[in-house]
């Protein structure tokens, strides 16, 4: 069992998971995400069509537990692969690996062809809906209803702005949710949703509370109603909340747009006052906008006493690549591995700072940043400068923003783009 756990392609996600996307479409985890400039999807099918236990043994999902038995890896879970490479020790793979190795003896009931006869859901991961009240830049209308427009005129989208689950999957999932040992919400925005509030009730009306339960929020929104989200956190033992903070300011308004950033921080300093025992960490994209200056936005929160100065945890764009770190040009990545290399040090004194009788743990960010610097430099993608350009001056042009006057150091690319004045005379 050992062995397998701490291999390089084994994952227990076919045994006791499943993921939902609002739109129905179901992967075997979220990670697992169809790649459009690929002929490649992780996709298993869509709740609409199939049953749970018929996704459950899909070919794809058996396949993958065929290869994880075998060791073998898969092309269904690079991404994975991809963030381990880079130095990420907290990939959803290790995380569930780690958190359901009690949960090994599944395999065990494992055909020969990779079919499994007891479809559970263990660790709960569906997207109710894609109702959201933010535009961030790496969305997009399939996770956020506010992208509607947006999509519309960008001749990329024909579908209806709300998408939501059918009521024939709740039929199928309700016997499955008292089974639940890990409950992750995320969105569309999950503090905005009823569905989410309607889960917490059913395992507080069960006294199932010391289940862990973990967000990842835009930290907008703490009521629905009358429900006042963070009654709900005090009742439960275990939760984690991941705000999906890339930046601050005018800088975060314009990654996430329709952010009132005075609003997030003042949602965190009530969280601290009315649930102080719920735990709250970074959960950053680290991107070709916000790589120079995520340091100074942490320093700030943790000198501001918003964030414990390790409680962080980066997730790299690597999709689309033209709004990937691997993009800039090298004098720009010089200058932010400078930048992260000094914050690393600085993390290090606030830590002992804010924990004087604690024992300072270096491994644990420096995998972070080891890996985040190793993906920076791990391509010269600023072939995509144009791209950039492109695409940056199409969505500026439809919410009236000026991404160069926001990110004034991104106005060194316009020295590199082969077509930059063609781009921005073409009229849009």
């Amino acid at each position: 069992m050992s062995k397998l756990l701490h291999s390089k392609n084994f994952c227990m996600a076919p045994w006791i998971t499943m993921h939902l996307w609002p739109s129905g479409e179901a992967f075997p985890c979220c990670v697992v995400l169809p790649d459009e400039d690929k002929p490649f999807s992780g996709k298993l099918g869509n709740i609409r069509d199939n049953s749970i236990s018929d996704l459950w043994n899909s070919s794809l999902m058996k396949e993958l537990r065929v290869n994880m038995l075998a060791d073998k890896p898969s092309q269904t879970c690079e991404r994975c692969i991809q963030q381990e490479q880079a130095g990420n020790q907290y990939t959803l793979r290790r995380e569930l690996n780690q958190n359901f190795a009690d949960y090994f003896h599944r395999t065990e009931a494992t055909s020969a062809d990779g079919s499994h006869d007891d479809p559970k859901i263990y660790y709960w991961d569906v997207r109710f809906n894609n109702l959201c009240n933010l535009r961030c830049l790496s969305c997009s209308v399939k996770f956020s209803s506010s992208w509607y427009q947006d999509s519309i005129k960008r001749h990329e989208y024909d579908g209806p702005a709300l998408l939501q689950l059918p009521k024939s999957f709740w039929k199928q999932a309700l016997p499955l949710i008292g089974e639940v040992k890990h409950a992750y919400f995320a969105g569309g925005e999950p503090l905005m949703t009823k569905e989410h509030y309607e889960m917490l009730d059913t395992w507080i009306e069960s006294g199932n509370t010391d289940l862990k339960i973990s967000y990842t929020t835009n930290f907008t929104q703490t009521r629905l109603g009358k429900r006042y989200i963070f009654d709900y956190w005090n009742k439960f033992s275990n939760v984690h909340v991941g705000a999906s903070l890339d930046d601050n300011w005018q800088r975060a308004e314009y990654l996430r747009k329709d952010t009132i950033w005075t609003d997030i921080v003042k949602n965190r300093k009530e969280m601290i006052r009315e649930s102080p025992n719920t735990r709250f960490f970074l959960s950053s994209t680290i991107s070709i906008f916000n790589a120079l200056h995520w340091p100074d936005f942490h320093k700030e929160w943790i000198e501001e006493g918003l964030v414990d100065p390790i409680e962080f945890n980066l997730t790299l764009l690597t999709h689309p690549e033209y709004l990937s770190m691997t993009v800039m040009p090298q004098e720009l990545k010089k200058r932010i591995e400078k930048r992260w290399i000094e914050h690393q040090e600085y993390i290090e004194r606030a830590f002992h700072i804010a924990h004087p009788d604690w024992k300072y743990d270096p491994s644990i960010v420096q995998s972070m940043i080891d890996g985040l610097l190793k993906y920076l430099w791990s391509e010269d993608n600023s072939q995509l400068i144009d791209r950039f350009h492109d695409e940056q001056r199409w969505m500026d042009k439809i919410r009236n923003n000026d991404c160069y006057e926001v990110y004034t150091e991104l106005e060194k690319l316009k020295e590199y783009g082969d077509h930059y004045e063609k781009v921005v005379n073409r009229g849009w």
